[in-house]
């Protein structure tokens, strides 16, 4: 399972970098970058309260910009 992690890491990457080329830094936000019967909304929620559960270094920056 331990030479999986670095696939696994490589792979979301990889997904990252290519939908915020396509919709944005922020495409995530935008209800309309989701299909119909998605939860946007329960999505948003659930970020909504991790990042106000962490006291990550990062999360702290993205706060105050």
């Amino acid at each position: 399972m331990q030479a999986i992690d670095p696939v696994e890491v490589a792979i979301r990457a990889v997904i990252t970098y290519h939908l915020a080329h396509d919709l944005g830094t922020f495409g995530y936000a935008d209800p309309a970058n989701f299909n119909i019967g998605s939860n946007h909304a329960g999505l948003m929620g659930t970020l909504q309260r991790e990042e106000q559960k962490t006291s990550e270094v990062f999360v702290r920056h993205y706060r105050t910009k």
